[in-house]
């Protein structure tokens, strides 16, 4: 008698997810047996009946405090919840940004300017000789 591939996979794949459920699971919120318990019977009687039956009879109740919300999701307690999303303005719509933007560009037009004054010779005049100093009144 052969076994379909497909029945093998979606075997693993149930048995693989009750795992990693069993695992996440908040120890005082798992139903019937114990945690190890369940670990045990997802893997070694007949795999998918153990996982099924952790689905339906183990796994904690939807609605309790710190368990996932919807049937399907995967029981993370210790992650925070999301947050409400905030909407900001976009950089260029927003005035500070832009302000700081407009500093920083004129630091650095200045910053410039003083290292092109300091990389120029000293401009002297037509009538200096090299050596020579000013005259004295």
């Amino acid at each position: 008698m052969r076994v379909p591939m497909a029945l093998i996979v979606l075997t693993v794949m149930i048995v693989v997810w009750a795992l990693v459920e069993v695992v996440q699971a908040d120890k005082a919120e798992v139903r019937r047996l114990p945690k190890w318990a369940w670990l045990v019977l997802c893997v070694f009687p007949l795999p998918p009946t153990g996982a099924i039956a952790w689905f339906f009879l183990g796994r904690p109740k939807v609605g309790v405090p710190g368990v996932g919300t919807s049937a399907g999701s995967l029981n993370l307690p210790n992650l925070p919840r999301r947050t409400r999303y905030v909407s900001r303005p976009a950089p260029d719509d927003d005035p500070d940004f832009l302000r700081r933007l407009n500093e920083e560009a004129e630091r650095q037009r200045m910053l410039r300017r003083l290292e092109e004054d300091l990389k120029s010779p000293n401009p002297t005049e037509p009538n200096d000789k090299p050596g020579e100093s000013a005259p004295r009144d």
